[in-house]
This record gives C-alpha cells, sequence and structure tokens, in this order.
C-alpha cells in the first residue's frame, strides 16, 4: 500500500511587522510611519535661507554746516572735601555718622568726654568771679583814697588775666564738639567710636557735592585750534544713566600743559541731579559741541578706535559705505589718541564719509550691509 504524500503550499514570508504580536490598527499605523520615513530618504534637506545684509553701526563724518563735536574721558570730585578733626585731644564718645551720609551745615558730626574740660570751666569761672570782685571793690577804695593807684592797677589786670583764662576753657569745652562747615556727604568715617584722638587728628572726610566737579585733560590741538572761535557748549555724560546730557560750565584750567601728556587740565562744574546717585571719583565724558561752525580743512577726523583696523599689511584702513550700502576698504594716515576710544585720522578720509565702527573684522570687499547710526545698533 502506498502512502499518500501531500505536498504543503510553499510557505510566503511574512513582513516583519506582520509578525508582531499587536493589533491590526496599530501594525498599520507603524508601516505609514516607516513608509513615510523611507520616502524621504534621498532628499535633499531646503537649502537654508540667504542672510540678509549685516547690521553694522556707521558714522557719517561731519560737513562743512554741522556741529563739531569732541569727547574727552573725565573724573568726577567734589567741589569741597574736608577732613574734620578736634582742636584738642580726647575719647571720643559718640560718633552718630555713617560712610555715605547726608549732614546739614551744623549738625553733630563726633563728641568727646568733655569732663575734664567742665571742671577746668568750673575753676577758671571761679577764678574769674573772684577777680572781677576783687577790682569792682578796688575802685571804690581808688576813690576814696584806701588805695594806690599801682594797687588798683593790678587787680585791674588780674580780673583781664581770669576773663582771658575763662574764654580759652569756654572754647576748649566748645572743641569737644564736632560740627559740619558746611552741608554735604560723608565720604569716609576715618577713626570709630571710643578711640582716643590727638589735637588735628582726622575723624570723617566730608564732602560738599550739591555741586560736582568733572576734571578733563584737553589735548594741546584741541586747545590751539578753539582759539579765537565761538565757546563750544559743553554737556556730561555717564555710563550708569544712558541717554542723559548735564549741562557744564568751566570753573578754572591750567595754561602750563602736563610734561608727560601735553595735556591742559580743565575743571568744569555741574549741578547735581536730584535724586540721581553721582558721586565724587566716578568716571565721566565731557562732550564739547560748536554749533554751525565750517570744519578747517586741516583739521584731523575724529573717530573711534574701533572703526581702524589693519589685514595682511600693517597699513591702518577703513570701511567706507558707498550710495548701495557696500563697504569698500580705504587706506588712511592716523594721527594722535584723543582719548581711551578716539582717534584722529589726518589723511584718507573727507566730509560725508560713511565709516563702519562696529564688526570691522567680520566684512568683506563690496559686502552689502545694513547701515545703523551710531548708538542704535542693536547689541549682540
Amino acid at each position: 500500500m502506498r502512502a499518500v504524500v501531500r505536498s504543503s503550499p510553499p510557505r510566503r514570508e511574512r513582513p516583519f511587522f506582520a509578525m508582531l504580536p499587536i493589533q491590526h490598527g496599530i501594525r498599520q499605523a507603524l508601516i505609514g510611519i516607516v513608509l513615510l520615513a523611507l520616502s524621504g530618504c534621498g532628499k535633499e534637506a531646503p537649502p537654508p535661507p540667504l542672510p540678509g545684509p549685516k547690521r553694522v553701526e556707521v558714522l557719517q563724518l561731519e560737513s562743512p554746516t554741522t556741529a563739531s563735536q569732541r569727547s574727552f574721558s573725565g573724573r568726577v570730585r567734589a567741589t569741597r572735601r574736608v577732613d574734620l578733626s578736634f582742636n584738642v585731644p580726647g575719647k571720643i564718645i559718640e560718633l552718630p555718622v555713617v560712610e555715605g551720609a547726608e549732614i546739614e551745615k551744623g549738625a553733630l558730626v563726633a563728641r568727646l568726654d568733655d569732663r575734664n574740660y567742665q571742671s577746668r570751666l568750673k575753676a577758671a569761672l571761679a577764678e574769674f568771679t573772684k577777680a572781677k570782685a576783687n577790682y569792682e571793690r578796688a575802685e571804690k577804695l581808688l576813690k576814696s583814697g584806701n588805695i594806690t593807684q599801682e594797687q588798683y592797677d593790678q587787680l585791674k589786670a588780674s580780673r583781664e588775666v581770669a576773663a582771658a583764662q575763662l574764654a580759652i576753657v569756654r572754647k576748649l569745652v566748645k572743641d569737644t564738639r564736632l560740627t559740619a562747615p558746611f552741608s554735604g556727604v560723608i565720604a569716609k568715617r576715618i577713626v570709630e567710636n571710643f578711640t582716643r584722638v590727638k589735637a588735628k587728628q582726622p575723624v570723617v572726610t566730608l564732602e560738599q557735592v550739591d555741586e560736582l566737579e568733572i576734571v578733563v585733560d584737553v589735548p594741546e590741538l584741541y586747545i590751539a585750534r578753539r582759539k579765537g572761535k565761538p565757546p563750544a557748549q559743553l554737556t556730561a555724560r555717564f555710563d550708569a544713566l544712558p541717554g542723559q546730557a548735564f549741562p557744564l560750565t568751566i570753573k578754572e584750567y591750567t595754561t602750563d600743559a602736563d610734561p608727560k601728556t601735553g595735556a591742559y587740565r580743565y575743571v568744569t562744574v555741574m549741578k547735581r541731579p536730584a535724586g540721581l546717585s553721582l558721586y565724587p571719583g566716578m568716571s565721566a565724558t565731557v562732550v564739547a559741541r560748536v554749533e554751525n561752525m565750517a570744519r578747517d580743512e586741516q583739521a584731523p577726523f575724529v573717530v573711534p578706535i574701533s572703526a581702524v583696523f589693519a589685514k595682511v599689511t600693517p597699513d591702518p584702513l577703513v570701511w567706507v559705505v558707498d550710495d548701495d550700502r557696500r563697504v569698500h576698504q580705504r587706506k588712511v594716515r592716523l594721527g594722535r589718541l584723543t582719548g581711551s576710544e578716539e582717534i584722529e585720522i589726518t589723511s584718507g578720509l573727507q566730509q560725508g564719509d560713511t565709516l563702519v565702527i562696529q564688526a570691522v573684522d567680520r566684512l568683506d570687499e563690496g559686502m552689502l550691509i545694513d547701515p545703523v547710526p551710531k548708538g542704535e545698533a542693536d547689541e549682540s
């Protein structure tokens, strides 16, 4: 008897997702995700958008009819600054002031233990009272002829000596109190309470700050070119108070240049703004501005140091912006520094040129830029 062997149909390979023990709907979703991912293979990603013109800060050089303006670095100082001290020695028993406190004229700054001086005052007062009584009695005795003129003169002199001694001791007692000679701010407290001090030993430093002085050093070249020209309008600006300018007046200046820098020292004065914290020692920028003054053709341009750069050669270069907003290198000749952030350019530029003063190392010849006036560029 022959055995009947039945052949089974060939086995068909099932997709990987079909063998997973998951529900039909989930399986179909997974298959769709994979097919979608595979369909993206081989296609290039869209190119990134082209960058727009670079936004940079620029400075247009002054024209003959615009204002001439120069900036100088300065330092704030008090109009009056004194170290207060006692005229007598002693132990401080009261020191109510603190650094930074504003006090009025006549206010108590410190007080010494005055017990010894009070004792001397009582003794001097008693001596004066006795001498005065003797003198008054001598006046009557002189009229009656009971004392001589010489005796009278001695008693009169004794009264005058006692009066002088009393005045001295009273002054000593008064000097145990240290008061403010003017309204101001306690800039420094030099000693602590309960300290023994000598006569004339500084106790505190008092500054008068209702007005502030700003000291600047002005280059000789600027002073020489200002002779015979309209007076400059002076203003002070502070980094801590952006956008604000405060009028200044010239208080005094030197006529001898500093032997090291060749600059002349000017002292300007401004009223202390109410409600603003401006104190001696702060840095300031003094701006000198002259309106409607034609520029001297021989005078150099003053530009920010950030506008100048060099590439392969050491020759100084600047970027000049054309009417199409494209930048071009231009070789210039440098003069002297006029401050910590400005420099003179003696040749290579002309009135009306627009200079790039920001990110000069990121530009290329002919590059299109988005020029923004000085002070208005976005900070990066």
